[in-house]
């Protein structure tokens, strides 16, 4: 992935940052002895331990930096993630380059924590700089695993555009992706409706793969925290390509909290602006995991053509198993065409297994003259099937 964009922009961008490092002071309590910090270190309440440790860090100043490396070296694992992003969020600020150099010098894992914290913490303070770093570095795949820790701390400053656009320029890639959730799960923290107006700002050309992304990423964001406002939103886009895949996003979010709202609101869409086949394999998982549920809530909707689809699911699972169940559900289907298509197979193959049962049945089953006729007088090819080959349900 290609980590840098136009080299005239970097500049520019970088010197913007070192103008805005520059006009404020850094403000802090005066800075303590490194026997505090070590102190701190043997609190094992999360709490206290916490609170001491920043206290420390966000007075410590760079003649101390070296007494607090060697301490943390000797904390060893239990300096955890979260710590290491407080030492590199004070540590950064004061010499980057030192503050990188260490954390890769780390062992195992405490490097992955350490860099990851050290990258996410330059991303915050001087972007073009960590992504000059990126750059530098030999081992790709590294640098590709650490962009994302480039883009949180990016996300968290006061250049959010200048990051939109830098993505924007980027090719169409899974970082791109990782990068853009990452953006909108940050921004969202201000409320949806700057969520809502940020991804409503992009022009749809002509990077249009930007806008879907941003689209997607942004409903998933907000159908996570609001998802009858993801949904509302969703809807006034509908019509636009860069919205077409984002119904399913909401409605896999709002299934894990609501699996009948979401079903509901995904049957009531327009046709012509879903995806084909969206609802389906929603409600087949639904009725697979609390069929009862799922049956209720269908029974509950209205009749429509939307409906259709998922009732013609419950026929195909008790089809052959259970044909009396397949018929009960058969009646309910909206289309008159395919009702009468699926009532004469589901009927033929309950009367071939059980036929006094169907006969007993069949006088107030509710069932029209001519699907009745087809049923008990089918062509002589039905007479001679065998029983290993019973009758499907049509599938059209």
């Amino acid at each position: 992935m290609k980590l840098l964009g136009a080299t005239l922009w970097l500049l520019l961008l970088l010197a913007a940052y070192w103008i805005g490092s520059n006009a404020a002071a850094r403000i802090g309590p005066a800075a303590a002895s490194t026997t505090s910090f070590e102190a701190a270190l043997d609190h094992r309440d999360p709490l206290a331990r916490s609170f001491q440790i920043s206290r420390f860090l966000s007075g410590v100043e760079a003649q101390g930096i070296d007494d607090v490396a060697e301490a943390v070296e000797a904390e060893g694992h239990r300096f955890d993630r979260q710590e290491h992003r407080l030492l590199m969020a004070a540590w950064v600020p004061i010499d980057p380059d030192e503050a990188a150099l260490w954390a890769f010098s780390r062992p195992g894992i405490l490097r992955e924590r350490a860099a990851d914290a050290a990258l996410e913490a330059l991303g915050y303070s001087s972007a073009p700089r960590a992504l000059f770093f990126l750059e530098s570095m030999k081992d790709r795949n590294l640098s590709d695993s650490l962009h994302l820790s480039v883009v949180r701390g990016w996300a968290r400053s006061d250049y959010r555009d200048e990051l939109s656009d830098y993505l924007a320029a980027q090719p169409p890639s899974v970082y791109r992706q990782q990068a853009l959730a990452a953006l909108a799960n940050e921004i969202l923290k201000g409320g949806p409706d700057e969520l809502i107006g940020w991804v409503d700002s992009i022009d749809a050309e002509p990077n249009s793969s930007f806008k879907r992304t941003a689209f997607q990423k942004a409903a998933h964001a907000l159908a996570q925290r609001d998802p009858p406002r993801a949904a509302s939103w969703v809807e006034e886009h509908l019509s636009r390509p860069y919205a077409l895949r984002a119904p399913n996003v909401v409605a896999r979010s709002w299934a894990e909290k609501d699996t009948g709202a979401a079903m509901s609101w995904l049957v009531s869409l327009p046709q012509e602006s879903t995806q084909k086949d969206r609802v389906g394999p929603m409600f087949s998982q639904w009725l697979g995991r609390a069929p009862r549920s799922a049956e209720n809530w269908i029974r509950a909707e209205p009749p429509s053509e939307a409906r259709d689809p998922l009732i013609r699911i419950i026929i195909r699972s008790e089809f052959e198993r259970r044909p009396a169940v397949a018929m009960e559900w058969a009646h309910l289907l909206h289309d008159p065409t395919v009702r009468k298509r699926v009532q004469i197979s589901a009927g033929r193959s309950w009367y071939r297994k059980d036929p006094d049962t169907f006969m007993a049945w069949l006088p107030e089953g509710g069932l029209e003259q001519d699907v009745r006729d087809l049923i008990l007088n089918a062509p002589m090819r039905q007479q001679f099937r065998s029983q290993d080959q019973p009758e499907r349900e049509p599938t059209s």
